[in-house]
């Protein structure tokens, strides 16, 4: 750093984000790629759209990721044998406006792609439906208090957090209700979270399938 940046002028100026124009498509989009060898298919889905963004609504989306990695878990690895695990992940993010995004993603056999997507578009309406099973809403629950326990005692974790309040100009002293916040979403919030996340209104769907025919290896 002190070599290579702290040798460049400075002109005193205050740098600001911007809005490139980069966005989702406006529909649901899905497309196939066909490449390599390995008998093996990829899925990756990414729901988005608008959403507020403040601390409670980031709560119910920490607990709705992790509810639904419970249950796609259950139905597609443990009661299918589909795939080994299924990968859950949201964010929220204001800037460069408020909107959210939840990106789930497995691998499975090439010839079980379509049997588990029907499997995943099921149980993404049933949620959406008739709302989060209160067991798993409890198992989240406990499991995401267990990892802040966890989590209170590394550095990491502070300075994360800290950056991230001061980025966004937020009170740090939220970072002492966590528990309380968490336990506090009522089976009403995360049923509307349900709703909202998990919307088919705008969605990207993508699968790897192996190249057919094979592509032949170039031999040394």
């Amino acid at each position: 750093l002190t070599t290579y940046l702290g040798a460049l002028p400075s002109t005193g100026r205050e740098e600001s984000w911007r809005d490139i124009g980069v966005a989702f498509p406006t529909e649901p989009t899905t497309f196939e790629v066909r490449q390599g060898l390995e008998p093996l298919a990829g899925v990756r889905l990414a729901l988005f759209g608008d959403a507020t963004w403040n601390t409670r609504q980031r709560r119910r989306m920490n607990l709705l990721e992790d509810v639904l990695q419970l249950r796609l878990r259950e139905v597609l690895r443990e009661e299918q044998g589909r795939t080994y695990g299924v990968s859950v992940a949201g964010s929220l993010t204001p800037y460069p406006r408020p909107r959210y995004r939840l990106n789930l993603s497995y691998s499975c056999d090439p010839e079980a792609v379509k049997e588990t997507l029907d499997t995943l578009w099921t149980e993404l309406r049933r949620l959406r439906a008739e709302g989060l099973p209160p067991e798993l809403v409890e198992k989240a629950q406990s499991a995401l208090l267990r990892e802040r326990e966890t989590r209170l005692k590394q550095n990491s974790f502070w300075l994360i957090a800290l950056r991230f309040y001061y980025r966004y100009g937020l009170d740090p002293q939220e970072l002492l209700t966590y528990d309380d916040l968490v336990q506090s979403l009522s089976a009403e919030e995360l049923h509307q979270a349900a709703k909202d996340f998990l919307s088919e209104d705008r969605y990207l769907l993508g699968t790897l399938r192996p190249a057919d025919p094979p592509v032949t290896p170039l031999l040394p």
